[in-house]
C-alpha cells in the first residue's frame, strides 16, 4: 500500500448508495492511507504543538499549514 496516497491524491467522493466497488475501495485507501499519515506526525511531533494538529483531518491540509 503507498502510505502517500492521501498526500499525493485529493479525498475521492463519499461512498453512497450508487458507489460502485472501485469507488469504495478507492474511498476506503484514500481513508486508511491520510489515517496512517495522520498517527505519524501525531507521534512524532511535541506534545506542545499536537493540539494544532488535532484541527485537521486530512493530510494535505495539515502539511498545507505547516508549509505556511
Amino acid at each position: 500500500m503507498d502510505i502517500d496516497y492521501a498526500i499525493r491524491k485529493d479525498k475521492p467522493l463519499a461512498v453512497a448508495n450508487t458507489s460502485t466497488l472501485e469507488d469504495i475501495t478507492l474511498y476506503e485507501r484514500w481513508e486508511r492511507s491520510n489515517h496512517l499519515n495522520m498517527m505519524l506526525i501525531k507521534t512524532r511531533i511535541s506534545t506542545g504543538i499536537r493540539v494544532s494538529v488535532d484541527q485537521y483531518e486530512k493530510i494535505h491540509d495539515l502539511l498545507k499549514a505547516i508549509d505556511d
